[in-house]
């Protein structure tokens, strides 16, 4: 299996899909897996099937696509993982990093975190790392929204109605959406459209 950390298990069309991510700074491991004999064998997605990234924090399914939250935006498949159409910032995501992604009715959800100064760095040159003041984002994530299968996506921040910007967890049940936050746990009955 890819990677040495497991995040997600998807039950989906018969088979078995894993999120996967590498331990420390490997960037070289993880990516998804799936199964169709129960876990016996496994075919493995990464980088190389135009994963944005190896670093898969969760998987979806909507509808008959497959979405995965990476470490550098997401991804969606159209054929069970074998190829992958990335998304980014410049398509609306509201940060680079996807941490999470729920579906309600036709609407997609992708937790989004941002980037802070503590994180800008080369693999080797650790010395340019400046400290990090508090509160201080030089991306901002936040919720963002797709109501066409993930291909255009609008997003919310704490300078809207969030109670922060860094998400690190979306969970649809009935006609909620649950976030969690930095800062807190938050709720919303219209889409995300206002929180409580």
């Amino acid at each position: 299996l890819p990677g040495t950390q497991i995040n997600k298990v998807l039950l989906f069309s018969g088979s078995i899909y894993l999120a996967t991510s590498g331990l420390g700074l490997n960037v070289d491991e993880g990516g998804v897996a799936s199964s169709s004999d129960g876990g016996s064998s496994w075919l493995v997605y990464n980088t190389n099937n135009k994963l944005p990234n190896n670093w898969v924090y969760d998987i979806s399914a909507v509808g008959s696509k497959l979405v995965a939250a990476t470490a550098h935006g997401l991804a969606t498949s159209e054929n069970a993982g074998v190829t992958w159409t990335a998304r980014n910032m410049t398509d609306g995501l509201g940060g680079p990093i996807v941490r999470s992604i729920a579906s309600l009715g036709s609407s997609v959800f992708a937790g989004c975190v941002g980037v802070s100064r503590l994180y800008v760095k080369t693999k080797t040159n650790f010395d340019s790392i400046s400290p990090l003041k508090t509160g201080e984002h030089l991306l901002n994530g936040g919720l963002s929204v797709s109501t066409d299968s993930g291909v255009t996506w609008t997003n919310n921040d704490k300078s809207t109605t969030l109670l922060d910007s860094w998400v690190n967890r979306v969970y649809t049940s009935g006609s909620y959406v649950y976030i969690s936050t930095d800062r807190g746990l938050a709720r919303s009955s219209n889409g995300g459209t206002t929180w409580e």
